[in-house]
């Protein structure tokens, strides 16, 4: 997965936190998607996929993009 290069680069030196907020935020969706799926019909549930997709493509891109703005300056940690 592209997603754990651009972590570990972007965060080099406390990528722990960073990790574990990816982990958090993806084992809640999946719960929400398990918890959803018995209640609406197929139709709906590829329409929250769709548009759950385009926003994280468009979120992929703001990351690569601050990856790659954050690689030309220099390395400025989450705590600061």
């Amino acid at each position: 997965m592209q997603i754990y290069s651009i972590l570990g680069s972007l965060y080099e030196d406390d990528s722990a936190p960073a990790f574990a907020l990816f982990k958090f935020v993806q084992s809640l969706t999946a719960a929400i998607a398990f918890f959803y799926s018995q209640k609406l019909f197929l139709e709906w549930q590829l329409l929250i996929l769709v548009i759950s997709s385009l926003f994280g493509t468009i979120g992929f891109f703001q990351v690569e993009w601050k990856a790659r703005r954050t690689a030309n300056e220099g390395y400025v940690p989450i705590s600061s």
